[in-house]
């Protein structure tokens, strides 16, 4: 047992026990991830003898410190002015360290100890303040031929939360410690930016770094992940596995004032963490999305209107801190500044937002900065889902119409597994599981989704001022319509039209509402056989039933049951996957 409670994956470790060399990982990251005490934890928690260098910090650092001394008289050989000196300086130092960190990783590969080599592949030059690369591939690849070094197991980068990483910038002497701007949000925000392309810029150089060290795996892993997980990530022939489920519905229904709403978000918070809670001890490596958690700012507002606040809500709760790789930041850093009461402006106590009240123009700049952050936000969630489908052998849908809303990033996520496949790259089915409970809230949803959609074409329009708004209530009553056995296009057509016009609503299929003639009536007829037919549509399955690579398990299914027929699936197809293809794979890549 370690010291935190927790036991080592069984049979892990004892089997590299009997390994002749140890192995090689080089661990990536931007500056205050916090991977060398992650690093520690994971060495402490396992109880084997692992080795960590440390590129910047045991070489790059010292190889500098004459050049510092020079140029810095009377200041210390660390990161910050390592990163002030020339630029042209830099390269030749990042060599020369790599050369004398080999020497090290020989050493201790020879006594069958494993070494993670750690480094930032992308440095915010301070002096310059832009990002630069140091990392010299052609170095690396020679470093894979070098007589007594092992091939390159697999590259790791490490990522944690931007909030987090600022609270460990702004530690003294860090780049966020001082301030760049005098209003202190935006401040906030820009150091925030900044934090989010850096990591961004880290992620494509880690990959270039694996394709030249390759044939080895290329990984992103947030350190809110479990020890077990990333201990179960270095054991050979597990397979990997993504979890996909809704996330923004679930913030939005905790963010109402209804305790129904919230407890239906906090249950199906539950539900995902008891699938995941079967699924870990599994052999199986399980990513888990949620362990980065960003997009969480309050608001007011909707649609166009809606105004991002800099403020965080509740983030989804990780496991125990002494369960994962994260360590806690020193400094308890407000992300955004000072507390909301004194965001007012030239001494006024009047809060920077305020619905009742005109747009100042410092609100103003701000809210165009949060739309901004937010922005770029969705879109890093969007390429981090990508590569964590990537580097999992399969997906695990769970109830991704949760509330009746499609969860639009899982269907991401599942149309990416699809594509992966298409193109030849060995996958076993996703398993995705959608009960029926899920799916009689879905239909209102998806109806009332159609009218607003034919509303906008202006092929339902309003009858009288006092109409009832195309919602679920409406949809609700058109999907008993399509409930009914043997309907046809034609009936679900025309008691759709009942419904609107008792709702004060009426059809236009030629944009004149209520006219007469021939023609109009067979427009009419021939516009409710179509609504009718993609009603029917809509009532009768979703995009999960035109994929080749899921199986969707319907009946109703506890947390335990779920996992074991996901492993059964993974089971009955990684056999199908032959030797073969995965060998004309790894030469293929």
């Amino acid at each position: 047992m370690s010291g935190s409670g927790l036991t080592a994956c069984s049979g892990t470790w004892p089997e590299r026990h009997l390994m002749s060399e140890g192995r090689l990982i080089l661990v990536t990251g931007i500056p205050r991830t916090g991977i060398g005490d992650s690093l520690k934890k994971y060495k402490d928690w396992a109880k084997r003898s692992i080795k960590i260098i440390r590129l910047e910090d045991d070489f790059i650092c010292k190889e500098a410190a004459p050049l510092v001394a020079k140029v810095f008289p009377g200041q210390p050989a660390d990161l910050p002015h390592l990163l002030s000196l020339p630029k042209p300086c830099l390269p030749k130092l990042w060599r020369q360290a790599l050369a004398k960190a080999i020497e090290e990783v020989k050493t201790h590969v020879a006594k069958g100890i494993d070494v993670f080599l750690t480094f930032h592949a992308c440095w915010y030059h301070i002096g310059t303040r832009e990002y630069t690369c140091c990392v010299d591939l052609q170095s690396l690849r020679e470093m894979q031929t070098t007589p007594g070094v092992p091939k390159v197991h697999s590259v790791i980068t490490l990522i944690d939360d931007i909030y987090d990483v600022k609270s460990r910038l702004s530690e003294p002497g860090g780049l966020c410690s001082v301030k760049w701007t005098k209003d202190l949000i935006v401040d906030g925000i820009l150091k925030l930016l900044l934090i989010l392309d850096w990591r961004a810029f880290e992620a494509v150089v880690s990959e270039k770094i694996a394709e030249a060290v390759g044939p080895g795996p290329c990984y992103t892993v947030a350190v809110k992940h479990r020890l077990d997980t990333f201990d179960k990530l270095l054991t050979p022939g597990l397979p990997k596995a993504y979890l996909a489920h809704s996330i923004s519905q679930v913030r939005k229904l905790l963010s109402r004032t209804s305790a129904g709403e919230q407890a239906r978000a906090e249950a199906y918070q539950a539900e995902v963490e008891g699938v995941a809670s079967e699924l870990r001890p599994q052999k199986i490596v399980l990513f888990e999305p949620t362990t980065i958690d960003e997009l969480r700012f309050a608001s007011y507002g909707t649609g166009d209107d809606r105004k991002w606040l800099p403020i965080l809500t509740k983030r989804w709760q990780p496991p125990n801190d002494n369960e994962i790789l994260w360590t806690r930041p020193v400094l308890d850093d407000e992300p955004f500044g000072p507390e909301p009461e004194s965001w007012g402006t030239s001494g006024s106590t009047a809060p920077l937002f305020d619905e009742a009240a005109p747009v100042t123009p410092r609100a103003g700049a701000v809210a165009a900065l949060m739309a901004a952050f937010e922005q770029k936000i969705r879109k890093q969630i969007n390429a981090r889902d990508h590569q964590l489908v990537q580097q999992s052998d399969f997906v695990i849908g769970y109830r991704p119409f949760f509330d009746g809303h499609e969860a639009g990033g899982v269907e991401e996520e599942l149309d990416f597994h699809d594509r992966l496949k298409e193109v030849g790259i060995p996958r076993t089915r996703a398993v995705v599981y959608h009960p029926p409970s899920d799916d009689e809230a879905r239909i209102p949803q998806d109806i009332a989704g159609l009218l607003c959609k034919w509303q906008g074409e202006k092929l339902i329009v309003l009858h009288n001022s006092s109409a009832q708004p195309l919602g679920v209530e409406i949809g609700s009553a058109i999907g008993k319509i399509a409930a009914k056995p043997g309907v046809s296009e034609g009936e679900v057509g025309k008691g759709l039209q009942g419904i609107l016009r008792s709702a004060g609503w009426d059809m236009s299929p030629a944009g004149n509402a209520g006219a007469l003639g021939g023609e109009y009536m067979l427009a009419l007829a021939e516009l409710l056989c179509k609504m009718g037919k993609e009603i029917l549509r809509v009532y009768g399955s979703t995009h999960l039933d035109s994929k080749q690579s899921l199986t969707v398990v319907r009946e109703v299914m506890d947390p335990s049951a779920l996992a074991k027929k996901a492993m059964k699936v993974w089971t009955e197809d990684s056999t199908i996957l032959t030797e073969r293809e995965r060998t004309k794979h790894a030469e293929d890549k």
